[in-house]
């Protein structure tokens, strides 16, 4: 009986098969750690507002949220009447740009707690009830567009989160006007006195 083996012809065309379908395969990965990543650093963003909140009202000492721009990096610092005490950073990862911050002028039911703190740019502050005015955070991010995590779409390279003061519900807009709309909503709904 005569063996007969495998031509040239057919084993490049298994190569080549089996490239393809490594190529796919890393491909649908790579968008799917994408995606993953776009809503990690979302949900730390939103986890640092939370923690600032919930830091404020336990140790009843007023605290702030530093978006630092220059370096990418978000930290929380506990204020005293002597000093500043800074605790849990975040430092984004490559790729993942905080570009811009919008601070909607706090209300006078936030104003009675955090009137002697500093109001400087990049800076939230947080009264000894765990509240903070209402702000916003752009935030970049790199790849194509992708569908991101609790069904909201974080759709382009950019999405806004904003905060909302008096709750800290965090919701994500896709372009200016949109955050322009929901920026007056807030400022004339229950985050307003």
């Amino acid at each position: 009986m005569h063996r007969r083996g495998f031509t040239l012809l057919e084993v490049m065309a298994v190569v080549v098969l089996l490239g393809l379908m490594a190529a796919a395969t890393a491909w649908s990965l790579a968008d799917q750690a994408r995606s993953s990543s776009r809503g990690q650093v979302v949900a730390q963003l939103a986890n640092a507002d939370a923690m600032a909140r919930r830091a404020a009202a336990r140790t009843r000492l007023p605290c702030v949220l530093k978006y630092d721009l220059e370096h990418q990096r978000v930290w929380r610092a506990l204020i005293d009447a002597t000093r500043e005490e800074v605790s849990h950073s975040l430092e984004l990862p490559t790729g993942f740009r905080i570009e811009r911050m919008v601070l909607q002028a706090p209300s006078a039911q936030v104003t009675a707690d955090i009137s002697q703190m500093p109001q400087e740019a990049g800076v939230v502050p947080y009264s000894t009830r765990g509240r903070s005015p209402t702000y916003a955070v752009h935030l970049t991010f790199p790849g194509p567009s992708v569908a991101g995590d609790g069904g909201q779409a974080l759709e382009g390279s950019s999405v806004w989160l904003v905060f909302s003061g008096l709750t800290g519900q965090m919701t994500l807009v896709n372009d200016d006007n949109e955050l322009n709309k929901l920026l007056e909503t807030l400022a004339t709904g229950p985050d307003a006195d």
